[in-house]
């Protein structure tokens, strides 16, 4: 689970390691296919989550991160909060990510419990 302090230079680092270890990265959608198969997901599979994005503005820190894991061709998903004003522009770009293979997932409505 990584949040927008994470850095870019940490992920570029995590995606080095993900790849040198041989691991595997699936989504939750991934998960659930596994599942409804009666399958196990493989031993080397990780799920990365990008937490804590936004529907009403985005951190102009988490673009980087996600590039890191689109140029490693690595699986990621971005965990959004809903809460508050709804940006057009920032559900383009959602959008946007997941016809590039980012899976968008709901973090919750907000954090206040």
């Amino acid at each position: 689970m990584l949040h927008s302090a994470f850095g870019v230079a940490r992920a570029e680092e995590l995606a080095a390691q993900i790849i040198a270890s041989g691991l595997q990265t699936i989504t939750y959608r991934d998960l659930y296919d596994y599942l409804q198969q009666g399958q196990c997901p493989p031993e080397n599979a990780l799920i990365v989550s990008l937490d804590d994005m936004g529907s009403t503005w985005l951190r102009p820190e988490f673009k980087p991160i996600i590039q890191v894991f689109l140029e490693h061709d690595l699986k990621l998903v971005a965990a959004v909060v809903t809460q508050g004003p709804q940006s057009d522009k920032v559900w383009q770009y959602l959008h946007d990510l997941t016809t590039q293979g980012i899976e968008i997932a709901s973090h919750s409505v907000h954090h206040y419990q």
